[in-house]
């Protein structure tokens, strides 16, 4: 943030200071999500390669 004239010298820090906090916490709220997109895909693999599996063995055990 560039020094706005318009603002005392603790107008200026204030504004650093939340634009700071804006900061922190939009890369808060992205690495939240995602983690949480990663970790839904993982589950979602997980969940076809069972599904899959159990498939194959209800085929095998039918003789299919």
């Amino acid at each position: 943030m560039g020094k706005n004239n318009e603002l005392t010298s603790t107008g200026n820090i204030t504004l650093s200071v939340s634009y700071l906090q804006f900061r922190v916490i939009r890369n808060t709220i992205f690495i939240v999500f995602a983690v949480v997109g990663v970790t839904l895909f993982v589950v979602l693999l997980f969940t076809i390669l069972s599904i899959n599996t159990w498939i194959l063995d209800f085929a095998s055990s039918k003789g299919l």
